[in-house]
């Protein structure tokens, strides 16, 4: 979307300022609660499957603004990947941002959609 640009993820930069963008909302989603961000950190930051290539970070302004918008990714073994965190934040809401950061990210480490699922629930 105008003004929204996707920019890479700097592991021990941009922590604190992701952290603060999803747990503004995320505890607001049914089933998430909140996280503090070591406990984050250490369970969606670190493993064996982690790789910072498959954190994109949305940024306003241009590029040079806050964070509005993330995906962090997973991959298993062989072609099998999926992802882990997807947020934007209320401010950006609407514009596409989600889906276009989400099927981005796939494409750009060479995945296509094969299926899909949905998930629906009764508020």
């Amino acid at each position: 979307p105008d003004g929204i640009v996707p920019v890479p993820f700097r592991l021990g930069v941009d922590d604190e300022e992701l952290h603060a963008m999803l747990y503004d909302f995320w505890t607001d989603v049914p089933g998430h609660t909140d996280r503090p961000i070591d406990e984050w950190r250490s369970s969606i930051l670190a493993g064996t499957w982690f790789d910072a290539d498959l954190v994109v970070v949305a940024r306003g302004d241009g590029g040079s603004g806050p964070i509005v918008g993330s995906v962090l990714g997973r991959t298993f073994t062989g072609a099998v990947g999926w992802v882990s965190q997807l947020g934007v934040a209320p401010s950006a809401r609407g514009r596409g941002l989600g889906r276009a950061n989400a099927l981005g990210l796939y494409r750009s480490v060479g995945f296509e959609i094969s299926r899909e699922w949905i998930h629906c629930s009764r508020t």
